[in-house]
């Protein structure tokens, strides 16, 4: 098991920064061009959803499936913690956090990677993923 940490901060207030990191389409959007999905619902998240979807490295790669089950949704403490799996991913413990700070808002996140001896690679693949979605969210919160 392996564990990335990452803090971002945003000139956006913690709703607007809510709402962008844990709506699917605006996911969508962050990951476009990194990663593709299928099959994500149209229903917000809720606690105890479990969500069986594919996505495709950069939207060319073979489809992978992905579960990912949420166990907590807290839009009130602004709080989403999730368990994610699939391929040779055993378990991505993903866990996100949004509150306040001077000039906007910060997103928290801790990922827990367990894939075996390929660990390490999904770790790094965690961490450049995820800042890649930072910018690109930084982006859409700048147009609203």
């Amino acid at each position: 098991m392996q564990t990335v940490e990452l803090n971002h901060d945003y000139a956006a207030s913690p709703d607007a920064l809510w709402e962008t990191a844990t709506d699917w389409a605006s996911v969508q959007a962050a990951m476009r061009g990194l990663v593709r999905f299928h099959g994500l619902p149209d229903a917000p998240l809720e606690t105890g959803q479990v969500i069986k979807s594919e996505f495709s490295l950069f939207g060319f790669f073979p489809r992978s499936p992905w579960v990912m089950e949420v166990l907590e949704y807290d839009p009130g403490r602004r709080v989403l913690r999730s368990f994610e799996h699939g391929g040779p991913v055993k378990a991505w413990r993903h866990n996100l956090h949004v509150f306040p700070n001077e000039g906007g808002a910060r997103l928290s996140e801790t990922i827990e990677v367990d894939a075996g001896a390929m660990t390490p690679l999904y770790a790094a693949w965690a961490g450049f993923m995820y800042r890649w979605r930072h910018g690109r969210r930084k982006a859409m919160l700048a147009r609203r």
